[in-house]
């Protein structure tokens, strides 16, 4: 495999990356999510949790203001860099997804390229696994920001949220609905 290849292929595909269009609602999430760059060296990922639970944006959160936010609206593949592809690719794979074994492809061939593929096809197989793996990400609620009708804590993300904390949001969030 040709290191300086890739390395030239990435820096030349994140130059001509578009803006994100959910940029905003991305900050949001970042800045309720507490990630801190001391988590990691890319905005969203926490790379001390567990695995399947490194990217803000590798489930679907139930929210109050937005609703179930899927991670195409917070990151879509098109606007994703290498790193964040990277990290995403390795959430998917541990997580209980029938697509993990596309995302373990794409890993895998990212670091052993087969004869012929080129680093464009590559980002094509990389997007298609992830897409089709974000289609079936568990939910999860978005402490921030509790939907009106939640009924448990128990949609709690692993690594992500402190069970006793979520149950007191919840229980605050029923008050909150009481006295409306």
């Amino acid at each position: 495999m040709d290191e300086k290849a890739r390395h030239d292929f990435f820096v030349e595909y994140e130059s001509r990356l578009p803006v994100n269009p959910f940029q905003s609602r991305f900050a949001l999430f970042l800045e309720n999510s507490a990630w801190r760059p001391s988590d990691g060296a890319e905005p969203g990922v926490f790379e001390k949790r567990q695995p399947g639970s490194r990217c803000m944006w590798s489930a679907r959160w139930n929210t109050g203001e937005f609703g179930i936010v899927t991670p195409a609206a917070l990151l879509g593949t098109a606007f994703m860099n290498l790193r964040q592809m990277m990290w995403e690719l390795s959430d998917a794979v541990f997580l209980d997804s029938t697509q993990g074994g596309l995302c373990g492809q794409a890993f895998v061939n990212f670091y052993h390229q087969p004869a012929g593929m080129s680093w464009a096809q590559w980002v094509k197989q990389a997007h298609q696994a992830l897409n089709q793996a974000r289609a079936v990400y568990p939910e999860y609620l978005a402490e921030w920001d509790l939907p009106d009708n939640v009924q448990n804590y128990r949609a709690i993300r692993p690594g992500w949220s402190d069970p006793y904390r979520m149950r007191a949001a919840i229980r605050n969030k029923r008050i909150q609905q009481e006295g409306a």
